[in-house]
């Protein structure tokens, strides 16, 4: 049976898939894969929020590129000088860098603002931009531009399938639907444990990059 490679992502709201690099790395590389979207970002509204209170806030945390575009075309007249920015990743950093901002901090554990002790302790109001999965500050607001849908998708059943996982969200999506025979390899400890909770074979790098995900696939692939 032949191993078929899944880069499992997410779209956004235009449509583009969130694993570009990635994509790329195995591309480089001579992988073939397939590109398996589990779910998209939709526009749901643009919410209200008063001039009074966003001057209250001292971080400003984004979830994705889609919510920085969103953010900074619906709120173009907001003053953000005083404000620190907080990124949920890296093409989330490059898409404020791209609106001439610095970003402040990049969270170790983005799932979990409780986890983030900078926030906590400095106990400043706390604004979260589509960021539905960064709970845990009683104080935080979230400012909701977008949801998330599921996205249909299929499995062969005769395909050894290798799915490649970045991040908690896209194991939950692709595990509410994926049959659970086939090997599961995770960027990261907090993906590889929603994995286990569904008792699937799950294979962990010893390095957290992109390269250490390609060296355990090399192995995958060719065991």
């Amino acid at each position: 049976m032949s191993k078929q490679v899944y880069l499992v992502c997410e779209k956004s709201v235009s449509g583009d898939i969130s694993r570009p690099q990635l994509a790329h790395v195995l591309q480089e590389h001579g992988i073939e894969h397939a590109i398996l979207p589990v779910s998209q970002r939709c526009v749901i509204n643009k919410p209200a929020i008063s001039r009074e209170l966003f001057e209250r806030i001292a971080w400003l945390c984004f979830s994705t590129p889609d919510a920085v575009r969103l953010f900074f075309t619906s709120f173009s007249d907001f003053q953000t000088n005083s404000l620190k920015f907080a990124a949920q990743d890296l093409n989330t950093a490059a898409a404020l860098w791209r609106q001439g901002l610095a970003t402040d901090y990049i969270p170790v554990k983005p799932l979990g603002l409780q986890q983030n002790s900078i926030f906590a302790k400095q106990g400043e109001l706390v604004a979260v931009v589509d960021g539905q999965e960064w709970v845990g500050l009683q104080s935080a607001i979230n400012i909701v531009f977008t949801e998330r849908i599921d996205l249909p998708f299929r499995i062969p059943e005769k395909t050894e399938a290798v799915f490649l996982l970045n991040t908690p969200r896209e194991a939950e999506y692709l595990l509410r639907v994926a049959q659970n025979d086939g090997v599961f390899l995770c960027k990261n400890p907090a993906t590889a444990e929603v994995c286990w909770q569904y008792g699937v074979k799950v294979v962990l790098p010893t390095d957290f990059t992109y390269e250490g995900m390609l060296t355990e696939l090399r192995e995958i692939i060719h065991c």
